[in-house]
């Protein structure tokens, strides 16, 4: 899924300000390779949005208002296993019948597979990939639509070489580092239920932000003033939901359809001392919805949408409305993130709030 779809997935980054200033020349020095020049090690770099061999980087084909728009774009040649495996064996029957045998060594057969590849592979037409990307010049955000961590890795790495900036994806501990400048690591591990469970945690920062919004949520005290002059944001809180503690017994627990948030199940494990994993997050600001199912340990968004578009529009112009929602969700959902790591900062106020959502946890209503 691109930042084009309707639902999207998508991690955000924040990269260096200061010198030098960004520019889609950066990029261009790395474009990807010509396929032609394509041999047996895979060609990699950066491609407009139009295609992903596309190496004319040029703000026709790249830039929209605020935002640089790119593919980091893969090409190789790939056997699939399926034929690698006919024509391996083909060889190994041709080379039994020469030699009137009923059988042949494995290491006869690797070596017999490796021949094949050898021959293969410069037939293959290419296989490509992309990783969508767009950089917000003005807030010095990245966002990529691919949330694996090798990908993660692979834009980090081609963004740093291009703009000789560092890109730091923003997961829970970075994202209190970098906007609020708060080491979650130091924090003690804290766990929400009372009853006995082995002393076990899971010390995340980012299991404890969903834990306090489910607290925040069922209580009723959903809204929050975010932002001066503007009405409060409103969240809500859907399933389906995960629930891990790492220790003993099962460590992670899955549930879907009905009510999961208010089951007999959740209820158990959340007083077995599990805490809340991955959730589908709703934020309302000033009547704009936006749903994401959000991984707490890794702060991905996984099939995000925002309000409706007018698909009817040009390319560029329906680019820019979705990056706005994007905009606007990442503002809200790290500013409220801004507010837990406030109070998780103040000894306090965190004590008093922990024992709140102890005393609340076990009356959390349990559908039957």
């Amino acid at each position: 899924m691109s930042f084009d779809s309707k639902s999207t997935n998508f991690r955000a980054y924040i990269f260096d300000e200061g010198q030098p200033d960004l520019t889609l020349d950066a990029f261009a020095g790395l474009a990807i390779p010509p396929v032609e020049t394509l041999r047996d090690e895979p060609l990699e770099g950066w491609s407009s949005p139009r295609f992903l061999l596309d190496r004319e980087l040029v703000p026709e084909t790249c830039r929209a208002g605020k935002y640089i728009r790119l593919s980091l774009a893969k090409a190789l040649r790939k056997i699939p296993r399926s034929l690698l495996d006919a024509y391996s064996r083909m060889e190994e029957i041709r080379l039994m019948r020469d030699r009137n045998a009923s059988y042949l060594s494995r290491d006869e057969r690797r070596t017999i597979r490796e021949e094949v590849k050898k021959q293969m592979l410069p037939k293959m037409p290419p296989t490509l990939t992309g990783i969508s990307v767009a950089i917000d010049l003005d807030r010095h955000y990245l966002y990529s639509d691919s949330l694996s961590e090798s990908a993660a890795n692979r834009v980090s790495e081609f963004f740093a070489k291009s703009a000789h900036k560092n890109l730091f994806p923003l997961t829970p501990e970075e994202a209190a580092l970098r906007l609020y400048q708060i080491q979650a690591d130091s924090l003690e591990p804290v766990g929400f239920s009372t009853e006995p469970n082995g002393d076990f945690t899971v010390n995340n920062i980012g299991l404890d932000f969903l834990m306090w919004l489910f607290y925040r949520y069922e209580s009723g005290e959903n809204a929050f003033d975010l932002f001066a002059g503007a009405e409060p944001v409103k969240l809500a809180l859907e399933g389906p939901v995960s629930l891990v503690l790492q220790g003993q017994g099962a460590h992670l627990a899955s549930l879907s359809q009905g009510e999961p948030l208010h089951s007999v199940e959740c209820k158990a494990a959340l007083l077995g001392g599990k805490k809340i994993a991955s959730v589908t997050l709703v934020l309302d600001r000033g009547g704009d919805l936006y749903r994401t199912r959000i991984d707490g340990q890794t702060f991905h968004f996984r099939q995000f949408t925002g309000p409706a578009v007018d698909a009817n529009r040009d390319d560029g112009s329906l680019f820019l409305e979705r990056m706005q929602h994007i905009q606007n969700f990442t503002e809200t959902f790290y500013a409220l993130y801004g507010v837990f790591l406030k109070l998780r900062t103040d000894d306090a106020a965190w004590d008093q709030t922990l024992a709140d959502i102890r005393a609340w946890l076990p009356t959390l209503t349990a559908a039957r």
